[in-house]
């Protein structure tokens, strides 16, 4: 799930705040020896999208030249199991008129596909 790919295997964007083990904290715990001059919330080394709407958009934007295309994220094929077409997703993903990265933070792709449906009045309880 999300939640345990931020918390416990990426870690704490304050690397001194990270769960023991966390790939953060062990960057943090073994700078000298890995040469970093520093570990900190600005030099932290790694990112991971807060959920699984934002992780989509920033592949797509981010691989644009490498032609990534939503469809072939796994939340657009979640989107496309519940019967709906990718053009309302992109839409969502462009210009959402409520806060779809922060209420869909942390959830699992799944359940998040299903809640911005139902925020979106595209399927029903």
């Amino acid at each position: 799930p999300w939640r345990v790919l931020r918390r416990e295997m990426l870690g704490d964007t304050y690397p001194d705040k990270a769960l023991e083990g966390s790939i953060r904290r062990l960057l943090l715990e073994n700078r000298d020896s890995l040469g970093l001059p520093r570990v900190d919330i600005t030099a932290n080394f790694v990112h991971l999208s807060a959920g699984p709407f934002e992780g989509a958009a920033e592949l797509v934007n981010f691989f644009q030249e490498q032609a990534l295309a939503l469809d072939t994220t796994k939340l657009c094929e979640y989107w496309v199991e519940q019967h709906q077409p990718i053009a309302p997703l992109a839409a969502l993903l462009d210009h959402a008129s409520w806060d779809l990265f922060g209420a869909t933070e942390e959830l699992d792709s799944r359940s998040a596909v299903a809640y911005a449906l139902l925020r979106e009045g595209l399927r029903s309880v």
